[in-house]
């Protein structure tokens, strides 16, 4: 199932020679490009739309949908990069608590700068850790 929302498009930075994928089989060891569609707060769960993106077309079978992820540590917003995971008898997309960095990084253009900026309070300029790391 195909979906339309908005989404700002990311380019995932890793070391493209190394053997070793510290992600696990995480969504970043696969794709180059993920598609941030939403940000949740906390552990709530629940997915709030970007304020602003490119209207995009996400397809479960093949594209990486991501949100990022704010929380609240040591009186201080820190964010990351969540991977959705698609709950097909659902027909949604669900945002899987208990990740972990993976090694990979993301970066987008400056509304992706001024997103993060808004949520820690921050100027914000460079890649975001990808937490897209499950342990089975």
């Amino acid at each position: 199932m195909t979906m339309q929302l908005k989404a700002l498009n990311l380019s995932v930075y890793r070391d493209a020679n190394s053997q070793a994928d510290c992600t696990n089989g995480g969504v970043s060891s696969t794709h180059t490009r993920l598609q941030l569609v939403g940000y949740v707060e906390h552990s709530k769960g629940i997915i709030d739309p970007l304020p602003e993106g490119v209207p995009t077309t996400i397809d479960p079978d093949h594209d990486a949908p991501v949100v990022l992820h704010v929380r609240h540590i040591f009186g201080e917003n820190a964010v990351s990069l969540v991977p959705l995971t698609y709950d097909p008898t659902a027909t949604a997309w669900r945002f899987q608590p208990g990740s972990m960095a993976g090694g990979n990084y993301a970066t987008g253009d400056s509304r992706l700068n001024e997103l993060v900026a808004s949520f820690t309070g921050n100027r914000f300029h460079g890649p975001i850790a990808i937490h897209d790391r499950y342990e089975h």
